[in-house]
């Protein structure tokens, strides 16, 4: 008779637990159901864009002919430049070690 008392107690003890509990909405009763089965979607499904192909990005960096020369003549220009400030510094150094 112990275990039938016992039985009783329990199902009467779990009642006032869910009445204490406020009802859930429609719509978390939902979210709880998809959660469950791990099928809950957040945010709408994005296709990728297709990648371009490589072959395309690699055209777009070739030079010209004319393009090669001027970065020729640019890059003479600034190595005869940076050669004019190491000659500078140099001779201030000089200067200032007299």
């Amino acid at each position: 008779m112990s275990e039938e008392t016992t039985e009783s107690e329990s199902v009467e003890s779990k009642e006032p637990e869910a009445e204490k509990r406020p009802a859930l909405s429609f719509v978390d009763q939902l979210i709880q159901e998809q959660l469950k089965s791990n099928n809950l979607v957040l945010a709408p499904r994005v296709e990728p864009e297709p990648e371009e192909d490589e072959e395309d990005d690699e055209d777009d960096w070739e030079l010209t002919p004319e393009e090669l020369a001027e970065l020729a003549e640019l890059e003479a220009e600034f190595e005869a430049e940076a050669q004019a400030e190491a000659e500078e510094e140099a001779a201030v150094e000089v200067v200032v070690e007299v």
